[in-house]
């Protein structure tokens, strides 16, 4: 497993625009070079972990990694529909929640369509593979959309971004190719983690080379090409699969590779020193939303909530992620999807709310060990 590198250094600030929804996503971040500024070479971020945020970064991950599980899905679904079954059911428990709460608090349709079509292909898939390749294809259109909705325009559109998601595929790839011998190296034991590497080599592939510099990318697409048709030739676990070592190196060296010629730093910021308050302000932000409700104001209850995101939470949320994205996804749960949807329906909004600021609690004392322990290194 790979070691993220965290520096101490200059508090920075960065404001960015989300299409088709009005609001800026303001991104507090510690920049992992010390710098006053996030470097950039002609409009292009050279360090786009730090400009647009890790959120940022691992919903775009969750969205390449639904894509793969779909892509794996249909190919497998003729010959193995158990297995595409399993394959869609892991990326709804592992990916789905890193999208899903901000895409339906962004666009309400498409938030619940995603889920909606995925979890149809889980339990009660079509009964032929043409059918089900078809579903899983206007799947795959629903994550796009999404992914439009949930990663700002301006990420999108920087190939420095790109090329780091580039990176992050390909070493995701190579740890879930690991992953799949569990601690050996003579066999697959895992074959969902196989099939995740086959999908995000796939998804490189097909998907994410324009983010390369047009003199390097006939070389990384022949390494792909190469690793595809030696390691990972279909989606069912091969009979004498190459070493999970050998491979480990070939994937991680192309994804050095990719940094390299895209001349970006791929490098996680470490985390915001001034996250805990924002976070503090945010419990507040949901108390008086509550409040609101109580008082039989609905809409200054949901407008209240829609504020705290984006002024406390949004923020926050590259600092959080770095700690627990698993807590990230519970706390954009709570405050974008179940909170508000309590609300509209006169629920009970009063759990709601207690549910959502025990989570915010949970990620300041996280929050705060991890700042004690960059002090203390």
């Amino acid at each position: 497993m790979r070691t993220r590198l965290r520096i101490s250094s200059i508090l920075v600030a960065a404001s960015v625009t989300f299409g088709g929804c009005g609001e800026p996503e303001r991104v507090t971040y510690v920049d992992p070079n010390g710098d006053t500024g996030v470097r950039q070479a002609d409009g292009v971020s050279l360090e786009p972990v730090a400009r647009f945020g890790i959120a940022s970064v691992e919903r775009a991950k969750a969205v390449v990694r639904l894509r793969s599980s779909l892509d794996a899905a249909r190919i497998v679904y003729a010959s193995d529909p158990s297995a595409a079954r399993d394959t869609i059911t892991r990326s709804i428990d592992e990916d789905l929640p890193s999208i899903e709460p901000r895409a339906i608090a962004r666009d309400r349709r498409i938030g619940r369509a995603l889920g909606s079509s995925l979890r149809t292909l889980r339990n009660t898939p079509p009964a032929n593979a043409v059918e089900y390749g078809r579903a899983a294809r206007q799947a795959t259109g629903l994550v796009e959309a999404a992914y439009n909705v949930v990663v700002a325009p301006s990420a999108r559109q920087d190939v420095g971004f790109r090329a780091a998601l580039l990176y992050e595929t390909l070493i995701d790839a190579a740890t879930a190719y690991e992953t799949a011998f569990e601690g050996g190296t003579e066999q697959i034991t895992d074959a969902g983690e196989y099939r995740r590497a086959y999908g995000a080599i796939i998804d490189a592939s097909t998907r994410q080379l324009e983010a390369v510099p047009n003199d390097a990318r006939g070389a990384i697409r022949a390494g792909l090409d190469n690793i595809a048709r030696r390691t990972l030739p279909g989606p069912t676990p091969p009979a004498d699969p190459r070493n999970p070592e050998t491979v480990l190196g070939e994937l991680s060296g192309l994804a050095d590779q990719v940094a390299q010629t895209a001349g970006i730093d791929p490098t996680f910021p470490a985390t915001d020193p001034g996250t805990p308050d924002q976070l503090r302000s945010l419990k507040r932000a949901v108390a008086a939303a509550v409040e609101s409700w109580e008082r039989g104001d609905r809409a200054g209850g949901l407008a209240q909530l829609s504020n705290a995101d984006l002024v406390y939470l949004n923020p926050a949320a590259a600092s959080v992620a770095a700690v627990s994205l698993a807590l990230l996804h519970e706390m954009e749960r709570g405050a974008l999807v179940e909170l508000p949807d309590a609300m509209r329906s006169d629920g009970d909004v009063v759990a709601a709310g207690t549910d959502l600021d025990a989570d915010i609690d949970e990620a300041i004392a996280q929050i705060e060990q991890e700042l004690e322990l960059l002090r203390e290194g």
